[in-house]
């Protein structure tokens, strides 16, 4: 019911964040990752709005078509005060070996959206105290889809 409720809130919120971009990044990540609590293998995947006009319902799809993947997730917007000037994918790797997708930076622009953290994700940050070891981030290069 609480899972529900969320998704429908992100669903009726229809944001409109000033600065951010609703064009989609494509990607090739090189290895399996988490979007949300769903596992999705090494590919080249397409991040855009889930929702038109929605930049924090994301839509994460493998462009393979052999084998298609996909995910949905929630974030929120965050900004920098330098903006990346290329398009950028960044992923978070905890000690079990786990990567999950934390991070979308348009190029040229200061604002950008940040993966809420899930319940698979918090296991992993769980599985990163006892560990007493730091979580990595992993940057990909995207670019925008035409």
């Amino acid at each position: 019911m609480k899972k529900m409720l969320v998704l429908m809130l992100a669903l009726l919120f229809v944001g409109f964040a000033y600065g951010q971009d609703s064009r989609a990044l494509i990607g090739e990540i090189p290895f399996a990752f988490y979007v949300g609590n769903a596992k999705l293998p090494a590919g080249e995947y397409r991040v855009e709005p889930a929702l038109p006009g929605n930049l924090y319902m994301l839509a994460v799809k493998s462009v393979e078509v052999r084998e298609p993947a996909a995910a949905l997730i929630i974030s929120y917007g965050i900004s920098t005060n330098k903006a990346p000037e290329t398009a950028k994918l960044v992923f978070t790797k905890y000690a079990d070996g786990n990567y999950f997708l934390s991070e979308i930076w348009h190029p040229y622009a200061n604002t950008g959206v940040h993966t809420v953290k899930t319940s698979r994700e918090r296991e992993s940050v769980t599985s990163r105290l006892v560990a007493g070891t730091r979580p990595e981030t992993v940057i990909i290069l995207a670019r925008v889809a035409r």
